[in-house]
C-alpha cells in the first residue's frame, strides 16, 4: 500500500492569531476525560490506532479557545480538537476538559496558553464574500471583527467550522444558518435564537437590510449542512462549505446556471481517494451484514449460551461516530436488520434536534442488550473496546463488529489511472467484494473486529471530476488548504478541459 500523504484539512478555517510573546505556565490539572457517547468518566478517549488518525500537518500556535469551556486548545491537531470540543458538549459541565496521553495518577502537566491577551487576527481573505454594497463572511467566527461585515454564514456544525462561535459572540447582526444547524446552536452553545437566520433547504430568502438573496441546497455531509447559492444584482456565488457531491446536487446546482466564483472543499482531491458513491456503501454494507447474520456459523459452543434464557444473536454491531455525523448509515443498517440503536441520553437529545422522525422512532437509551446496533465516539472505536462491550454484553450476542466509516483510513482499491478510469461508476458487485474481502478476515478465535468502509461525508476525487466538469463558472476557489491552490486548480482545470463527461454517466 502507498505510503500514506501527510497533509492539511481545513487549514484555511484554523488558522488563528499567530503566536505572541506572553509567558506560559506549566500547571498541574485533575484531569476529566469525557466520553462522546457514554457518561462514563472513567474512559480515555485517547484510544485510537495511529493509522486511523487524520492526516494533518502540525500548524503553528494559534489562539483558539473552546467554544465550551474557553480552554485554549490551539496547540492540538484539528482531530483532537474536534475530539475535546465534542467531549464538552457531552458534559458542559465539566470546566477543563485535557487531552494528553493520561497517566495512571489522574494527573498530567499541561502547558496553559494565556490566549485572551492576544488580538485574533483578520478574517481571511478566502472566508470573505465580497458583493458591490455588502459582505459576508463564512465559518469566520473566531477572528476579529470587521467593520464592513454584519452578515455571517455558517454552513454546518462542525467544530473545525463554528469554532469561535460562543452565546456571548457579538461580531455580527445576523447568523445565517439551516434548521438543525440553529437547534444544535441554541441547544449546545446557549446562542441567542434572534441573531440566527434560518433558511431550509431548497429554499431562498432575503437577507434582512442588504440586497443579498441565498438558497441553501442538502450539502449531504452532515445533518443540516448545506451548500448555499449567494447572490445580488449582477453576481452569483456558490460556497459548499463541506458536502458529498451526489446527482441531485448537481442536477439542481446546474439548472441555477453559470456561477460567478464558486468555493469548493476539496478533501479529497487526490487520485488515492476514488471511494464508491456513498449510498451504494450503504446497500451492499446492508447486504453483507444481512447474509453474514444468516450463513456465519461458529463452531464452537460457548458454556454461557447453556445459562441463557434467549438464544443471543451472532454479532453486537458497533458504528463509530462523531457528535452529529454518520446517521444515515445507522438508519439504514437498523432497518435493514429491524433492530433498534442503542445511546445515551445526552446523544438522543442532540440527535433529536434534527427533527427526524425516523431516527427518533429508531433510539433506545435503556436497553442496550436488546439493541444489535450501539453507538460510539469514532476515535476511541477499536478492537480493545469492542472487546470489553462484547465481554459486558456476552450473553446477548457472541460477536462484535465495529464499522469506522471514513474516508481518511481507507484507500479504496488503487489510485485511477487516468480521468477515463473515472467516468464509469465502480457497480455494486465491486463494492460488495470489496467490504466482504474485509470482513472474511474475521476469525472465529477473534471475535471482536473493526470493518473499515469507505464512507465518506466529503466527496471523492470522481465527485470533484464531475463537479468541477459539468458546472458553469468563471472562478473556482478550493477551500481546503488554500496555500496550495495552484496545484489544486490546475487539476481541476484538467477535470474541467475533459470532453466526455454528462450528468446520467454520474
Amino acid at each position: 500500500m502507498a505510503k500514506r500523504k501527510v497533509v492539511d484539512k481545513q487549514v484555511s478555517i484554523l488558522k488563528f492569531c499567530r503566536t505572541g510573546s506572553g509567558h506560559e505556565e506549566t500547571l498541574k490539572k485533575e484531569v476529566t476525560v469525557i466520553d462522546l457517547v457514554s457518561d462514563n468518566e472513567q474512559e480515555s478517549l485517547f484510544v485510537c490506532d495511529s493509522e486511523e488518525e487524520l492526516p494533518y500537518q502540525e500548524e503553528r500556535s494559534t489562539q483558539f479557545a473552546c467554544p465550551v469551556c474557553e480552554v485554549d486548545i490551539a496547540h492540538l491537531s484539528l482531530d483532537d480538537r474536534t475530539v475535546h470540543v465534542e467531549a464538552c458538549l457531552v458534559n458542559p459541565n465539566t470546566k477543563k476538559v485535557l487531552y494528553r496521553r493520561i497517566k495512571t495518577t489522574g494527573v498530567v502537566e499541561q502547558t496553559k496558553k494565556k490566549c485572551d491577551r492576544r488580538p485574533r487576527p483578520p478574517i481571511p481573505d478566502e472566508k470573505i464574500l465580497s458583493f458591490e454594497n455588502h459582505t459576508i463572511a463564512v465559518d469566520a467566527f473566531c477572528y476579529a471583527p470587521h467593520p464592513a461585515i454584519s452578515v455571517y454564514l455558517l454552513t454546518h456544525f462542525h467544530s473545525d467550522h463554528y469554532g469561535g462561535l460562543t452565546k456571548n459572540w457579538d461580531h455580527g447582526s445576523v447568523i445565517i444558518v439551516t434548521p438543525i444547524t440553529r437547534n444544535l446552536l441554541v441547544y449546545k452553545f446557549g446562542v441567542n435564537p434572534d441573531l440566527l437566520l434560518s433558511v431550509d433547504y431548497n429554499q431562498t430568502i432575503e437577507v434582512p437590510h442588504t440586497d443579498l438573496k441565498i438558497t441553501c441546497l442538502d450539502a449531504n455531509h452532515c445533518p443540516g449542512s448545506g451548500i448555499f447559492v449567494i447572490e445580488s444584482p449582477g453576481l452569483r456565488y456558490l460556497h459548499c462549505g463541506d458536502c458529498r457531491i451526489n446527482k441531485p446536487m448537481l442536477e439542481s446546482l446546474m439548472q441555477i446556471g453559470r456561477f460567478h466564483k464558486i468555493y469548493l472543499d476539496t478533501t479529497y482531491l487526490n487520485p488515492l481517494y476514488n471511494f464508491p458513491k456513498q449510498e451504494i456503501v450503504i446497500d451492499e454494507l446492508c447486504k453483507l451484514l444481512q447474509s453474514k447474520m444468516e450463513t456465519m456459523q461458529f463452531s464452537q459452543q460457548r458454556v454461557i449460551d447453556f445459562f441463557v434464557d434467549r438464544k443471543p444473536q451472532k454479532f453486537l454491531i458497533v458504528i463509530g461516530t462523531y457528535l452529529i455525523g454518520k446517521e444515515r448509515l445507522a438508519i439504514k443498517l437498523a432497518e435493514a436488520l429491524q433492530t433498534k440503536i442503542y445511546c445515551n441520553e445526552e446523544k438522543k437529545n442532540v440527535l433529536s434536534q434534527f427533527g427526524w422522525p425516523n431516527l427518533d422512532n429508531l433510539l433506545d437509551t435503556h436497553n442496550p442488550e436488546s439493541c444489535q446496533i450501539h453507538l460510539a465516539a469514532l476515535p476511541k472505536l477499536n478492537k480493545d473496546y469492542l472487546a470489553e462491550q462484547l465481554k459486558t454484553y456476552s450473553r446477548h450476542f457472541k460477536a462484535a463488529i465495529g464499522i469506522r466509516p471514513t474516508g481518511w483510513s481507507v484507500r479504496y482499491g488503487k489510485p485511477v489511472p487516468s480521468l477515463d478510469a473515472m467516468v464509469a461508476a465502480e457497480s455494486p458487485e465491486m463494492v460488495y467484494a470489496a467490504i466482504s474481502k474485509h470482513f472474511d478476515r474475521f476469525r472465529e478465535d477473534n471475535k471482536a473486529r473493526v470493518l473499515q468502509i469507505p464512507y465518506s461525508e466529503h466527496s471523492s476525487y470522481r465527485e470533484l471530476f464531475y463537479f468541477a466538469n459539468l458546472l458553469e463558472y468563471d472562478e473556482l476557489v478550493a477551500t481546503v488548504s488554500p496555500h496550495n491552490q495552484d496545484e489544486q486548480l490546475a487539476m481541476l482545470r484538467e477535470f474541467k478541459n475533459y470532453d466526455r463527461l454528462c450528468i446520467e454517466n454520474f
